[in-house]
């Protein structure tokens, strides 16, 4: 985080503070560009760091979408394997406020993604009313 390019980062975002200033909660996307789980992990907490500061206190909600992100020409549009969607669904859980869930396309109610958002919101439910 210290890093010179980390901080050259931060710059950049900074550019954009008088929006979140004026905004009443930021929503950071959190596409999957690569197969390296631990990889968009470290991508998210690093982004939704940077949108906590950006927001000084006001919510932060993610954009997520259960497929790879077009700019991957191997992978683009691919769904992401249920795991990986699980983990980022947890990940998202655990660092913001909530989530944005977005896609389009032909609906598979079988769907590996869908399959793991149902049982992440019965978690998730299951778990507000302990």
């Amino acid at each position: 985080r210290g890093s010179p390019e980390y901080r050259a980062w931060q710059a950049e975002n900074d550019v954009l503070q008088p929006v979140a200033d004026q905004a009443s909660m930021l929503f950071p996307s959190l596409y999957t560009f690569y197969e390296s789980e631990e990889g968009w992990v470290a991508y998210a907490e690093e982004n939704l760091r940077e949108a906590r500061r950006l927001a000084k206190g006001k919510p932060v909600y993610a954009f997520l979408w259960p497929r790879y992100h077009e700019s991957n020409r191997r992978l683009r549009g691919r769904a992401i394997d249920g795991g990986y969607w699980r983990l980022e669904l947890d990940t998202v859980h655990r660092l913001a406020d909530g989530l944005v869930l977005w896609g389009g396309g032909a609906w598979d109610e079988n769907a590996e993604w869908w399959q793991q958002t149902r049982a992440f919101v019965r978690c998730v439910v299951g778990s507000l009313a302990d």
